[in-house]
């Protein structure tokens, strides 16, 4: 088994193809991308994580 290299966070990377074939996970000029966006404030891992998502969407809809 390999060592863990980062906590899944349900986020999404992007990266070119063949650094992964180098097995270069995140390379030198790499960035951050902020999600600004009250739907990447909660991961869901549990029921009371669930209500929470759930309670925060009743809150913030615009309808």
């Amino acid at each position: 088994d390999l060592q863990p290299l980062f906590f899944e966070n349900g986020l999404l990377y992007i990266t070119k193809a063949a650094l992964i074939i180098d097995n270069i996970i995140i390379s030198e000029n790499a960035f951050p991308f902020e999600i600004n966006h009250i739907f990447a404030e909660v991961d869901i891992d549990t029921q009371e994580d669930f209500e929470y998502a759930a309670y925060l969407l009743s809150k913030n809809k615009t309808i």
